[in-house]
């Protein structure tokens, strides 16, 4: 075998390698931004009382929020993009349960007042 074949023969297990290699060290994204997003929806959410009103969802969410710093801390950037994108969800699931339970609750109180308040006016006919 000629020195250059030697050589070919060398490296062609390396060149067959090469894609893999190259595959490994392709570019993922980095998860910050989304990171970033799913805490600004968590803090949404407890600004509007998620706690109170929707403790599931607002737990739920927290807990993939913690799930996805520790792969981004583990440097496992495709998880922590998965897991930010649904606390981001989560989060905002909780904050719409919150609004709702709120909405709800000033509904009840608007019709306790006009349930109060045509009784007075019924009490204001009859003695009339």
């Amino acid at each position: 075998m000629t020195p250059t074949r030697a050589k070919i023969h060398r490296a062609a297990p390396l060149l067959l390698l090469l894609p893999a290699l190259l595959a490994s060290c392709g570019t993922t994204r980095d998860p910050t931004p989304e990171l970033q997003r799913a805490e600004a929806a968590l803090g949404r959410a407890r600004q509007a009382k998620a706690a109170t009103h929707a403790p599931s969802q607002l737990q739920r969410a927290n807990a993939r929020m913690e799930a996805a710093k520790l792969a981004a801390a583990d440097r496992k950037p495709d998880d922590a993009l998965k897991l930010a994108a649904q606390a981001e969800v989560d989060a905002d699931l909780a904050l719409a349960a919150s609004r709702k339970a709120r909405a709800q609750a000033a509904v009840k109180k608007m019709e306790r007042e006009n349930a109060a308040l045509q009784s007075r006016l019924g009490d204001e006919d009859e003695t009339r």
